[in-house]
């Protein structure tokens, strides 16, 4: 059974004091919602590295995990810079995001790259969080094709586990005309269906990582398991709205 889940990644917008403003604000909404265990939607924040310490503090006791924006495929060694998964998971992180459109443009990162890294995080207990999406402008088929041969690649010879995908089109990033409502399902419920082709994938989730709101998740009736939210989500009562949504429909 795949699980619903809310996401949003602070990339490097907030400063600590912001952050740790963010993080309080954030963890009593949640604390207040669904109480400090068992919400019906997996809730994950991944906020800059130097902040995972006040991040995994401030929400001991919410429903939230925490996440790294990206890490090494090495786990330890002379690697100046790198980010051991295993010694996130020691302080207490639960996922990395991995193979997002900005490490693939600004750091040359390939499919190749990227599956070393899944192959780290999980050997160290960490669960991918795995950004796929086409760069260009294609018809649906061709989109789902090549968002699947995406996460076919990066996860060659992973080791059983649950993976959350993050659909995140390209082409649609700042766009006049994002994606369409009937473009995200198509692709989305073709990775549902890898998903599900998989028993070793079982606990996974496919969630849409575009310009989401309110009602996005209502509208693509079913064909995501949740929604990786941006700056919207950096109000912290926007990003209890829309976990308010996905939580009244999750199953």
């Amino acid at each position: 059974m795949r699980r619903r889940c809310v996401g949003v990644s602070l990339k490097m917008y907030f400063d600590l004091r912001r952050a740790e403003s963010y993080f309080a604000e954030l963890a009593g909404l949640l604390q207040s919602e669904f109480g400090a265990v068992d919400a019906p939607v997996q809730n994950f924040i991944v906020p800059s590295y130097l902040h995972i310490p006040a991040a995994v503090s401030a929400f001991a006791h919410a429903p939230m995990e925490v996440g790294i924006q990206d890490s090494s495929e090495f786990q330890s060694g002379a690697y100046t810079g790198e980010v051991s998964p295993l010694h996130a998971a020691e302080m207490g992180v639960g996922l990395t995001e991995l193979g997002h459109a900005e490490r693939r443009r600004l750091f040359g990162e390939n499919d190749a790259t990227i599956n070393a890294k899944v192959l780290a995080a999980m050997k160290s207990g960490l669960t991918p969080l795995i950004c796929v999406g086409e760069t260009d402008r294609l018809d649906p088929n061709r989109a789902a094709d090549f968002t699947i041969e995406q996460v076919e690649a990066v996860t060659l010879g992973a080791p059983a586990g649950p993976l959350i995908i993050a659909y995140e089109p390209v082409w649609a990033i700042g766009a006049d005309r994002p994606a369409s409502v009937d473009h995200i399902a198509r692709i989305c419920g073709s990775l549902q269906s890898w998903i599900d082709s998989r028993p070793e994938r079982e606990g996974s989730s496919v969630i849409y990582g575009g310009s989401a709101g309110p009602g996005l998740f209502s509208k693509l009736d079913g064909a995501v398991d949740g929604l990786f939210l941006g700056r919207f989500a950096h109000e912290p009562r926007n990003f209890i709205k829309v976990v308010q949504e996905v939580a009244s429909v999750a199953c």
